[in-house]
């Protein structure tokens, strides 16, 4: 039986052959360069190793695709004979009449996964109690398979497993809640959530360390419960907010008190925090115009020097515009803001002193 299967393909391929009337087999050869920068799809297969090489027949056309991984992009072709050098269309359909080698070319660098702790609630009010729980976003370009991972607070005995199947998708959020019942009575909408580890977060600071299924670790990050961190997250019903991925976490200016509740298993929604017509006179805090669609002016007053940002967010929560300084002076202040290569939609502007957090929307209607 050993020879009969190994001799089996031939005589397969021989029959498909003279069944449809075809000219002859081909071999067919796909190769991509850099290794690992893209696939290539040859009908309906996806080979998963290059040089993969299959027989084919002259008579039959064939589409062949290329698709770049993260990180790249796809440049051009070469072929041995039947390809014009260099061919730059993505997908083409061909009647493959020779052995051949079929090469895709890209350009770029891999990407790497890019994960990050978004937002913690580690002592809720006794309004909201959803219990300790924080989230988790991937903010790169490829999806990440969190199955096996590992959290840990800053005790190594305390050890949360992730379950299997875990997938954080790109660009998605995955809340982490210390007791699953209590989070769903509190956010009944959320359903992104996994649990429970069976131990908090400490109200007087704690650590977070994620670590992935080959036990290295990939975030590890500390917060307090008191200053300079944002002390309304601390049992006032906020919690602690990241303002920038790429920046460091473990940095109190990098994180701000969010809304009430916070917004777990989404981007954050930005609330309006302070709107009490006092505290708007107070600070003098406006955009205009708006809509706005080349510049948007962004005015505020400061009682006495010290520490002021604008981060400008899309409805993501992706950070498109940013502007801070640790020591700026009392007075009236007017930020210009460039909107004209932005899409058009709703952003919403935070102003944040060493005092509160503010927001606003803006509405951009680019040309």
């Amino acid at each position: 039986m050993l020879p009969f299967i190994n001799n089996r393909p031939f005589f397969f391929f021989f029959y498909i052959q003279q069944e449809f009337e075809l000219n002859k087999q081909v071999s067919v050869t796909l190769n991509v360069y850099p290794p690992n920068a893209g696939t290539i799809k040859i009908s309906t297969i996806i080979p998963d190793k290059y040089p993969w090489s299959g027989i084919y027949f002259d008579g039959a056309p064939v589409e062949i695709t290329a698709f770049p991984n993260p990180g790249y992009e796809f440049s051009f072709w070469q072929s041995v004979h039947l390809l014009p050098y260099p061919f730059h269309q993505e997908s083409f359909i061909l009647n493959i009449d020779t052995n051949d080698v079929f090469t895709a070319y890209f350009y770029g660098s891999p990407d790497t996964a890019r994960i990050t702790i978004n937002e913690i609630n580690y002592n809720s009010s006794d309004s909201m109690d959803a219990g300790d729980w924080f989230e988790l976003h991937n903010y790169g370009n490829i999806d990440i398979d969190l199955s096996g991972w590992l959290f840990k607070d800053s005790n190594d005995n305390n050890e949360f497993i992730f379950p299997a199947h875990t997938i954080l998708n790109r660009g998605q959020y995955l809340v982490i809640c210390r007791d699953t019942a209590k989070f769903a009575q509190i956010f009944p909408d959320v359903t992104n959530f996994i649990g429970q580890p069976g131990f908090g977060l400490s109200s007087a600071g704690d650590m977070l360390r994620i670590f992935d299924a080959d036990d290295c670790e990939v975030i590890n990050m500390e917060f307090s419960g008191t200053e300079p961190w944002p002390l309304s997250a601390n049992g006032q019903g906020k919690t602690l907010e990241l303002l920038d991925p790429y920046g460091d976490l473990n940095s109190p200016s990098n994180w701000f008190a969010g809304c009430m509740g916070g917004s777990p298993g989404t981007a954050f929604i930005p609330c309006d925090m302070y709107i009490s017509e006092l505290t708007l006179t107070k600070t003098g805090f406006n955009i205009y115009p708006n809509p706005a669609n080349e510049i948007a002016n962004v005015t505020f007053s400061l009682d006495y020097t010290q520490y002021a940002m604008i981060r400008l967010i899309d409805q993501y929560g992706r950070i498109v515009y940013f502007i801070e300084g640790k020591n700026i002076p009392a007075g009236y202040h007017n930020i210009s803001i460039p909107v004209h290569e932005l899409n058009s939609g709703i952003y919403y502007c935070l102003l944040i002193t060493s005092d509160l957090t503010y927001s606003k929307k803006l509405v951009v209607n680019s040309r």
